[in-house]
Parts: C-alpha cells; sequence; structure tokens
C-alpha cells in the first residue's frame, strides 16, 4: 500500500460531505505513495484496469460516471465495492472503492472505519 497510487475525489456537489470525504482521505494519503485526478472516472478507472493506478475513492458517483469503469476494472481482474456497507450499489448514487484487487481490503478498511 504504501508504494501505491490512488485517485481520491472529493465530493463535488455535496458540501456536507467534505468533512467526511477529508477524513478518510488523509488516512489514504498517509499510507500509500501518492494521489492523482484526472478528471474523468472511466478514465481514472481504466487506468487502474491498465496498471497505471492503484486505487480509487470516491463519494456520492453516479451510476452513468462510473458503469463503463467498474466494468473495465472487473474484466482487468481488479476489484469494486461500495464504499458505504449500508449502501451497495442500488442507490442512485454511490461511494465507490476500486483497485487492482491487491489493495482493495486496505482501502475499504480505511474509508469504512
Amino acid at each position: 500500500m504504501e508504494r501505491a497510487l490512488l485517485v481520491c475525489v472529493p465530493p463535488h456537489r455535496r458540501h456536507d460531505l467534505v468533512e467526511q470525504y477529508f477524513a478518510r482521505a488523509k488516512q489514504l494519503f498517509l499510507s500509500c505513495s501518492d494521489f492523482r485526478s484526472y478528471g474523468s472516472c472511466a478514465l481514472e478507472l481504466s487506468y487502474i484496469a491498465a496498471g497505471r493506478l492503484d486505487g480509487y475513492y470516491e463519494l456520492c458517483l453516479g451510476y452513468y460516471d462510473m458503469a463503463a469503469g467498474m466494468l473495465i476494472v472487473q474484466e482487468a481482474g481488479g476489484m469494486v465495492a461500495s464504499a458505504d456497507p449500508a449502501r451497495p450499489f442500488e442507490d442512485t448514487r454511490c461511494d465507490l472503492v476500486a483497485s487492482n484487487g491487491l489493495i482493495q481490503h486496505q482501502i475499504l478498511h480505511m474509508v469504512q472505519s
């Protein structure tokens, strides 16, 4: 995990989630090599599938933002999950954690604690 490059994107339209996001992002940042953000969920998830990035965390994503990228990550052998076990991929918005599969449980543990 200490060598991992992660994507961490703050919630754009949900200012009520900023405190929660930055508390979790701080834990991730202190445990990884660095953060990146390219401005496109589909691109960032594709980079995980290609091995250019290791993990992804974002709050309050719409399915139109992540559906294709989630499939690409899974087809490449990576993992995707809801960051909030109480809100699985059934709601209209989702908190997403994705990875190459090697650090998925570590990311989930940090964002769920």
